[in-house]
């Protein structure tokens, strides 16, 4: 999904790092804004100093990502205790104004998108829920996928030696040294067997999302096209669907598709749909079904479906 809104020309900010094609940067004029809506101040630097320059860089650096942070929390997709690790440059606590933890999401720098890995519902800012209630704004996009295909991925990722400093998430603090020493079939077992490992809960919160007339859902299956083992028919309709949603004008669809499988994407694995038929074994298929075939249920998978093993 971020490879799609990359393609169509947003800056992508969020659990998920992006390409740094994708990252966000801001203009002059867009840094003047947000220094002025974050510390509440006029910043007009002559900007002909390189050390003045470089300094109004800086300043408006933390102020952006201050700015990102609060919209975290307000969304319920980050804690409070994690911001010294996440940012510990950042001198917390937070140095903005007061209005901050109160103004509407449209005051936000435009052309971002905002990605999270879950977002808590009855956690989330009420402003906000206010706000997107009355005027459909921002729009929201749930990507989902086969949560079979969710938990590999997941014991795949937490077991990668080279991607241990994900530091911002807690989850990968706690986790990743256990699915480290681990097989991946090791892992898979553990991961059916610990209920804190953050798949359940999270796709759990994820159900009302996928149930929402105001939200989007589109599938990894549709999104991925034929190098990941889907159809271009899907991948064009599920991208035709994104782009309608989000009031977009776009000269080339097929030249968007074509930029949505990257391999160099951050956060790639496979890339492959139906996986976990490929590395289940049968008994975790049937403790898969035992714990989670509600999930498969709510998101409209087929739990009937075998492993090749």
């Amino acid at each position: 999904m971020q490879e799609l809104m990359v393609a169509l020309g947003f800056r992508v900010c969020g659990d998920v790092v992006p390409s740094s094609a994708g990252r966000p940067s801001f203009s002059i004029r867009e840094r003047l804004a947000i220094a002025k809506d974050v510390l509440g101040e006029e910043v007009a630097p002559d900007l002909t100093s390189e050390q003045v320059r470089e300094e109004f860089l800086a300043r408006t650096d933390a102020a952006w990502h201050q700015l990102f942070k609060i919209w975290q929390y307000r969304l319920a997709s980050s804690h409070l205790s994690m911001a010294e690790i996440a940012q510990p440059s950042m001198g917390f606590p937070f140095d903005v104004r007061p209005e901050l933890w109160s103004a509407p999401f449209s005051k936000t720098p435009t052309g971002l998108c905002w990605t999270f890995h879950a977002i808590d519902v009855w956690r989330t800012d009420r402003m906000l829920l206010a706000e997107w209630d009355a005027g459909g704004d921002p729009r929201w996009i749930f990507n989902i996928r086969d949560p079979r295909d969710i938990l590999l991925s997941m014991v795949e990722f937490l077991g990668a030696v080279d991607r241990y400093n994900v530091i911002r998430f807690p989850e990968t603090q706690m986790f990743a040294p256990i699915f480290r020493r681990l097989s991946v079939h090791q892992g898979i077992d553990y991961a059916l067997s610990d209920p804190r490992v953050p798949f359940g809960s999270y796709l759990e919160q994820s159900v009302t999302l996928y149930n929402h007339p105001k939200v989007l859902s589109v599938r990894f299956e549709d999104l991925v096209g034929p190098e990941g083992g889907g159809s271009a028919e899907r991948q064009l309709a599920a991208v035709s669907s994104v782009i309608s949603f989000l009031d977009l004008e776009c000269e080339s669809i097929e030249q968007v598709t074509s930029r949505i499988f990257n391999r160099r994407s951050f956060t790639f694995n496979k890339g492959r749909i139906g996986r976990w038929r490929e590395v289940f074994t049968s008994s975790q298929v049937e403790t898969f079904n035992k714990r989670f075939g509600y999930l498969l249920e709510a998101f409209e998978y087929d739990g009937s479906d075998a492993c090749d093993g």
